[in-house]
């Protein structure tokens, strides 16, 4: 998911600072967690996702655990439409 988040701000044309300050984080939050060295927890994901015009859907069936979430298995994130 790390690629994806920094491929998803560069998508948007966003640098770290300003994802951070649309989602009230630091920038080295932003940078950590793009690095892999954090973890977003869901309401991150959440936040980050709008932030970038996109949505956190769960799939159906699969538990929504942290770890599920981190390792896609239970979630995905899309464009809004």
């Amino acid at each position: 998911m790390t690629d994806e988040l920094k491929r998803w701000r560069l998508e948007a044309g966003l640098s770290q600072l300003e994802l951070a300050a649309r989602v009230s984080l630091s920038q080295q939050h932003i940078s950590k967690i793009e690095s892999g060295m954090l973890q977003p927890n869901l309401r991150t994901l959440t936040r980050l996702a709008a932030a970038l015009g996109m949505v956190v859907e769960l799939r159906p069936g699969l538990a929504a655990t942290r770890e599920a979430l981190l390792a896609r298995k239970a979630m995905w994130m899309r464009y809004e439409e």
